[in-house]
């Protein structure tokens, strides 16, 4: 904010979601002193978070007037990651790989909770709601969910993903 002198959310939306072809705008969680609380709180209908999604995979255009998100900075989740030692040994690593019913979760990426191997990732957001993106598939999933605290709908994802549904062409 400082270097730009513009609140994030006003960045945010200049540099992403006016981009997008957002059906609605996106909703900035803040402090009581006006801070935009960036690490997570933020709210859009469901066909946004997908469009939001879409800007990590091959399909950008669909959704976007210009790229936002470049295959550099897709490299750059997929290979700023630590050991997988390391993520298992926190304490998301453990609780991430026991939700999702999987062990190939090799680490964590910048905003992204689980990075695996093939180079898929996943967002997890608060009740059950949840990003998983496989650019290699040019896949989306987007999902809100209201089982709530046991996220069981989060052990669907990687089994979806890697079905015979989905396969790139």
């Amino acid at each position: 904010e400082a270097v730009e002198g513009k609140q994030w959310s006003d960045i945010f939306n200049e540099r992403v979601w006016s981009n997008i072809n957002a059906e609605a705008p996106i909703q900035l969680h803040m402090t009581p002193d006006g801070i935009v609380m960036a690490h997570g709180l933020i709210s859009s209908n469901l066909r946004d978070h997908a469009r939001f999604g879409m800007l990590y995979t091959p399909s950008w255009s669909k959704v976007s007037v210009k790229q936002i998100v470049t295959p550099a900075m897709i490299a750059r989740i997929r290979d700023g990651v630590r050991t997988k030692e390391f993520f298992l040994g926190g304490y998301n690593g453990s609780v991430f790989s026991k939700t999702l019913g999987d062990n190939t979760i090799i680490s964590n990426s910048r905003q992204w909770d689980t990075v695996w191997p093939d180079g898929d990732f996943w967002k997890a957001g608060l009740m059950s709601q949840g990003l998983y993106i496989s650019p290699n598939k040019d896949l989306v999933i987007a999902y809100f969910s209201v089982n709530g605290p046991d996220r069981s709908i989060d052990r669907y994802l990687r089994p979806i993903a890697n079905s015979k549904l989905i396969q790139k062409n």
